[in-house]
């Protein structure tokens, strides 16, 4: 079975048993093919360019590509594995500010995305039709175009509160 029919089998697992329990996910997570898919979508971002805290870019990971995921394999298989500290830097705003970025390395990277591509199948059936941050298949303008199906000359509501909390995780403990 490839991954993208795991996937679905996932979601539709998810979809149909909401207290079901899913087991063998991380056989799922630290699987050769799995991870080495997961390598290619962090490949794919122009972040792959910097480096964390170990100072591997991903052209260098890629020097020694199938070594280096079978040692993130056998890391993961072994319990061995350990996610390195993240780099901090900060980045300068439009405003003058900066906000600060963490950047994990290139290893924590792969299982991040590895965790990612298993576990938003699961979950993506738990979540409102009405959420439209950071979820695949989703942007900024349909959540307008839901707004608008809910505002206007025949709509229920009136008014649209949009709202941000500056700092948030800067200020929490």
């Amino acid at each position: 079975m490839n991954i993208g029919e795991m996937q679905r089998k996932l979601s539709l697992w998810a979809e149909r048993d909401k207290g079901r329990k899913f087991y063998g996910l991380f056989d799922l997570i630290s699987g050769k093919d799995w991870l080495r898919l997961a390598h290619d979508y962090v490949a794919q971002n122009t972040g792959s360019k910097t480096a964390g805290c170990d100072g591997v870019v991903m052209a260098e990971f890629d020097a020694d590509l199938e070594g280096n995921l079978q040692c993130l394999h056998a890391a993961l298989k072994s319990g061995t594995f350990v996610a390195c500290p993240v780099r901090r830097v900060n980045v300068p705003k439009a405003n003058g500010k900066v906000r600060p970025l963490g950047i994990p390395t290139i290893r924590d990277r792969i299982v991040q995305e590895a965790v990612r591509m298993a576990l938003e199948p699961i979950y993506e059936a738990d979540f409102s039709q009405r959420s439209f941050g950071f979820r695949p298949n989703r942007c900024t303008m349909d959540a307008i175009r839901h707004l608008m199906d809910f505002t206007g000359e025949r709509g229920r509501y009136f008014w649209v509160i949009e709202g941000d909390i500056s700092a948030y995780f800067d200020s929490t403990s």
